[in-house]
Order: structure tokens, then C-alpha cells, then sequence
């Protein structure tokens, strides 16, 4: 019997280890990792590592696109459009804390503009030229992340002309102007994985750009994953999108890794791992710890991640005096949040809107009890964490302080925490999502 032809998958990735900033690096690692048994995978991202392997994935970053295609020369290459009109534009997200600590850093967008002028003027430049001087820099998002998504959007568009592929698979608002472009050109089906959504990271009320992209790209998607069913009700509710065709895929994750690293102080360490941004609640951070070091004054706070409310939480902590409860690590690789979970007391997440929360995940799998959100994809699964509105710091406080002066609480948290975390796998995750690809075929 003649076998069928493994299905091929065009992904389409923003973050991706080693350059990523929280969660959607990791789980498009993950998922990667665990779908490329079943599918041939071509992953295009925006920065790779030269000869970036896994195992036997095809790993395409633009960065290092020499004899990767997109080799044409720039005879349409508006430039007056891409740097005067990108570069001007309004989108300064910078939520997005740098990930990639390499040195040299261009010194402003208006010198990055004249740089680019000149690659642009040469007659033997190339696309390949453009993208391996944007995408080198020490940023994958930044102030200039609008004419990046666009200059991705249109070498992916080139990419995918010379290859074949059965499916269009783009995560997150970053890949999907060329996820887009792709499918007008192709007529292949086109999946959306939506891991964090605007009104997530802007509020409720946000109608911008991205907003406008998201929308318009899920309205035009054959179907949708959404990490959570909170995610899923968000779509539906702010987007006004079609149910029917929004599947629920929780992540999943790695088994913890050992680590060594011991903790030598008698204080309780109440972790906090994520971009510190409005959507992650420092804020609320700060008020719950401001209420329970009052009554348990061997608690300590420590902050482990980057963002743009940074400077505002660290005079907020020094304004109420409260700096000797808190510890600041800033932006952590995953081997050092393995190393701060293994010794962690407690994870602690007030996000105000969390589509999953992939390190409540992670602090479970290091038997790490948390208290979290109740506005979050992890508060589906994770059905015996404390939980509580966001705004609740009271609450917050007194579950935090009980697992502290509690032991029996928090020994019984823990053991069944690890019933929570059985089903939730990256090979369990890449079975539903070989699902959602044969419904996308099926109704393409």
C-alpha cells in the first residue's frame, strides 16, 4: 500500500529560543518540538542562530538568509515607504523588554534609517541584504517593530513561492500580515494561534492597528487555536469572531529540569516571573505585598523580568520603603527560572488578563504551589491553585500568608498539583492541534 504524504506545515514564528521574551518563544519550542514526528515543519522566524537544527525542522531566520531564497533584487523596494512611514509611526511597544544581550546596539531608529538607506542604494543589494540588517539587531520587537512585521511579511510571501507546503500555521499579531499575504498568493489553509491577544496587553478598550490586524486576520483564518477557553470567550466577546471556528489547545510543557541551586536564607520567596506590564499587575504586586509583610515579615517578593513598567514599580517600592522585601533579578534565561522555581516558596501571578500563563505551568511542574489570577488560561487546569480577581489583593494576601504559616495546606496544594499537571503536554497539545489542521483541510 502506497503511503500518504506527511502533511507540510509553513510556520510562522516571532519568538523562538534563543530569541524570545516570555512565554510564546517557549511554547512555539514546544510545539515545534513535539509536531515535527507527525509533519514536515518549515519554520520562518525573524532571528536564528547560523545552522539552527531541531531535529530535522527546517529553520529559516531571516537574519541568516543568504542561501535561504528572497535573493531578488530590491527593483520594488519602496524605501521611502518602509523607513520615513514605518519609523514615524506611533508604536512604541515597549512592554517588550529586550531578549538577546549581544552588544552594539544601534544607537537610535533615525541612525538605524540612514544605515538602511545606504543598503537600499546599492545596486547589488538584495532583499537578503534588508533582512540580515534589520533582524541582526539586539531587539525582535522594539520601536521600529511595524516595519519589521511588514519587511517579514513580504520575504516570507517570497519564501513561500518556492517551497511546498500543505499549510499556513502563524502565531501571534506579529506574523500575520505575512500569514495574510501567503494565503492571498497560495489558497493554502490558514490556521491562527492566538497566545496573547492586544486587548490583553492594552485593555478592553483598545481599537488600534494591531487590534484592526488581529480581527481582520481572524476573520479571514480557516481556523483558529486559542490557548485557553478564556482566550477563546475574549475572541468571541471583543472580536466578534465565528465560534465554530476557535478551538481550545492548552499549552503544555517541559518536565522541570534538576538544579542544583540552593536557597541559603530562612526568608519565604514569593516568585513573580513575566514582562512587568500593565497586563501582568504590578500594581496589584505591590499592594498585596505592601498588606502581607505587615503581618508576615519574613516574606520577600522577587521579581524575575523586564518591561515597561519597571522604573514605575522600583520607585513605587521605594517610595512605601518596602525595598528590602523585594528582590529584582530583571530579564532571566529559562535555566535561571528553572534554578529560581527550584527554590521558590511561592509562585504568585495577578495578571489582569492572562491568555495562558505558561509559568504557573512551569512552577507546578517544580511543585511550586501558587496563587494566580483568576482571569487566566492556567486557572482552567491548574484547578487546585489559590484563586482570586486580580484586583483582591486582600485575598491575595491572606492565601499567601496561609501557605506560608499553613504547612498541611500547602502540602496537600502540592500533591494535587500533580495531578493537574499529567495531561498538560507539548505531545497532548500537538495531537489537538493535528486536529484543528485536518479540520482547516477538510473545510479549505
Amino acid at each position: 500500500m502506497r503511503k500518504s504524504k506527511k502533511v507540510s506545515v509553513l510556520m510562522l514564528g516571532w519568538e523562538f529560543p534563543p530569541a524570545f521574551t516570555g512565554g510564546l518563544g517557549v511554547a512555539c519550542y514546544g510545539i515545534v518540538k513535539a509536531l515535527h514526528h507527525s509533519i514536515a515543519i518549515h519554520l520562518v522566524i525573524p532571528q536564528s542562530v547560523p545552522h539552527a537544527e531541531l531535529d530535522g525542522v527546517q529553520i529559516t531566520g531571516l537574519n541568516q538568509l543568504d542561501s535561504l531564497g528572497a535573493t531578488e533584487e530590491l527593483s520594488d523596494f519602496d524605501y521611502r515607504y518602509l523607513v520615513n512611514t514605518f519609523h514615524r509611526l506611533p508604536v512604541g511597544l515597549t512592554s517588550y523588554p529586550r531578549s538577546i544581550e549581544k552588544g552594539g546596539m544601534r544607537s537610535s531608529t533615525l541612525q538605524e534609517s540612514f544605515e538602511l538607506r545606504e543598503i537600499i542604494n546599492d545596486p547589488s543589494a538584495t532583499w537578503a541584504d534588508v533582512a540580515k540588517f534589520v533582524f541582526s539587531g539586539d531587539e525582535i520587537y522594539g520601536y521600529d517593530i511595524s516595519y519589521r512585521t511588514h519587511l517579514y511579511a513580504r520575504l516570507v510571501d517570497q519564501i513561500s513561492s518556492k517551497i511546498d507546503f500543505d499549510i499556513v500555521h502563524a502565531h501571534d499579531w506579529p506574523t500575520f500580515e505575512a500569514a495574510l499575504a501567503v494565503k492571498q498568493s497560495t489558497g493554502k489553509p490558514l490556521v491562527l494561534h492566538i497566545h496573547s491577544l492586544e486587548t490583553d496587553r492594552a485593555g478592553e478598550n483598545i481599537r488600534n492597528a494591531i487590534y484592526d490586524l488581529e480581527k481582520y486576520a481572524m476573520i479571514n483564518a480557516d481556523q483558529i487555536i486559542a490557548v485557553s477557553l478564556y482566550t477563546k470567550n475574549q475572541i468571541v466577546r471583543l472580536y466578534q469572531i465565528d465560534p465554530d471556528k476557535i478551538n481550545v489547545v492548552h499549552n503544555g510543557s517541559e518536565p522541570a529540569l534538576a538544579s542544583s541551586f540552593k536557597k541559603k536564607v530562612k526568608e519565604k520567596w514569593i516568585v513573580f516571573i513575566g514582562r512587568i506590564t500593565s497586563q501582568k499587575g504590578p500594581d496589584f504586586l505591590l499592594q498585596t505585598a505592601e498588606k502581607l509583610v505587615k503581618v508576615c515579615p519574613e516574606a520577600r517578593f522577587v521579581v524575575a523580568g523586564d518591561g515597561d513598567m519597571f522604573p514605575h514599580l522600583i520607585t513605587e517600592v521605594a517610595y512605601k520603603k518596602l525595598g528590602k522585601y523585594f528582590i529584582f533579578t530583571g530579564f532571566l534565561s529559562k535555566e535561571r527560572i528553572n534554578d529560581l522555581l527550584a527554590v521558590a516558596d511561592i509562585y504568585f501571578m495577578p495578571s489582569m488578563s492572562e491568555p495562558f500563563g505558561l509559568s504557573a505551568l512551569e512552577a507546578a511542574q517544580q511543585n511550586v504551589p501558587s496563587v494566580i489570577s483568576n482571569r487566566s488560561g492556567a486557572a482552567e487546569v491548574l484547578i487546585n491553585t489559590l484563586q482570586a480577581d486580580f484586583w483582591d489583593t486582600d485575598k491575595f494576601a491572606d492565601y499567601l500568608n496561609a501557605l506560608i504559616h499553613y504547612p498541611a495546606l500547602k502540602k496537600e496544594i502540592k500533591a494535587k498539583l500533580n495531578e493537574d499537571i499529567k495531561p498538560l503536554t507539548w505531545e497532548n497539545a500537538a495531537k489537538n492541534i493535528l486536529k484543528v489542521y485536518d479540520q482547516a483541510q477538510r473545510l479549505n
